[in-house]
């Protein structure tokens, strides 16, 4: 059963930003004998290993953090071990969700094209033998719900309408293409450009969007969302090449930006150049991007499961995750040993971390 005290449950979910067990290389079951000569030698090579620090600082309060949730509260540890669990259950509900929601749309994009290529023909009426008065006009075919959409797309007169008109398509290929194609008409201006080929790449006709997005860069150099979209865009359609190519033109162009570099590291972590991945991380992680951690931690784990314990320490000194907001005395602040022997106090109601379904 889930505690009710507000200030313990804050301080599961700010002990969910690490997974203390994969952190000192236990199963989930161990006890306490085993998590205390875990944890010794866990100092021992924080102490030993050369860091930054911050690094160090940084370790030395999850060491004393896991000694705290681990062994000396079980009430903490029974609530830990049920939020890992929820989160990896999250993670594989979100997997599903994705497969499904990519269905669907390849679902409507098939029936999009099949309402775009389809054609009323109406039927000669048989020829009579006695004259006849005259006929009345035959009604025109009503136009489908997809072909009035694209219709009103060509007479819209304002980009910003003809943008809200593609982000409303809701998965409609062709809809979406007409509003897209009349907003740049309209405004072929960097803003336009970028949002335009982001809708479109979001909806998975990355041709066009590759398109639209190279020309926003063109007409703006410093739009970031547009080289990051751009990036992506490749990297949908497989093209490795061409998404390393735009990634290396964006650090080069926007070198401060977290966003970019993120990008990139997934598009090197792909292409396997994981050292100068770690290095672009470090920095996504330096410019505000704290998602860089998680792909550090996969870089670790795919290090982790070669043996190349070398590459995993390297990956550690760069990538730490924040300690736990708390006002506990048992975590020194940064730059002082940890008080092991002070009483521990409730943790800040304000946490660092929180448990979130699964982009």
């Amino acid at each position: 059963m889930a505690t009710t005290d507000p200030k313990r449950a804050a301080l599961v979910r700010a002990l969910m930003e690490r997974d203390l067990y994969e952190m000192l290389d236990i199963p989930r079951d161990a006890g306490e004998a085993d998590i205390r000569a875990a944890l010794a030698k866990r100092t021992e090579w924080a102490e030993e290993t050369p860091m930054r620090a911050a690094a160090r600082d940084a370790e030395m309060h999850w060491i004393a953090w896991s000694e705290r949730a681990l062994i000396d509260d079980p009430e903490i540890r029974a609530e830990y071990d049920a939020a890992l669990d929820r989160k990896a259950a999250a993670a594989e509900r979100a997997i599903e969700a994705r497969q499904r929601v990519r269905k669907l749309h390849e679902a409507r994009d098939e029936l999009a094209r099949r309402e775009a290529r389809r054609v009323v023909v109406q039927e000669p009426e048989p020829p009579k033998k006695a004259p006849a008065p005259r006929k009345k006009k035959a009604a025109a075919p009503k136009a489908t719900d997809a072909a009035q959409a694209v219709l009103q797309a060509t007479q819209v007169t304002d980009a910003e309408e003809a943008l809200r008109g593609l982000e409303g398509a809701d998965g409609n290929t062709a809809v979406a293409i007409a509003f897209a194609d009349r907003a740049v008409e309209i405004d072929g201006s960097a803003d336009t450009l970028a949002r335009a080929g982001a809708a479109l790449r979001g909806i998975g006709e990355t041709d066009r969007a590759v398109a639209l997005l190279r020309r926003a860069i063109d007409a703006d150099p410093q739009r970031s969302d547009a080289r990051i979209s751009l990036i992506n865009a490749l990297r949908d359609s497989g093209d490795l090449a061409g998404a390393e190519s735009a990634g290396r033109a964006a650090v080069e162009a926007v070198p401060a930006n977290g966003g970019v570099q993120y990008t990139f590291g997934r598009v090197l972590i792909d292409l396997e150049m994981l050292e100068e991945a770690e290095t672009v991380l470090e920095a996504a992680q330096q410019n505000g991007k704290p998602e860089a951690a998680e792909l550090l931690n996969t870089l670790k784990n795919a290090y982790s499961a070669d043996g190349d314990s070398g590459a995993v320490e390297r990956v550690e000194e760069i990538s730490y995750p924040a300690p736990p907001a708390t006002d506990d005395p048992a975590v020194a602040a940064p730059g002082s040993a940890p008080n092991m022997e002070a009483e521990p106090a409730a943790p800040a109601d304000e946490p660092a971390a929180d448990v979130t379904d699964e982009a």
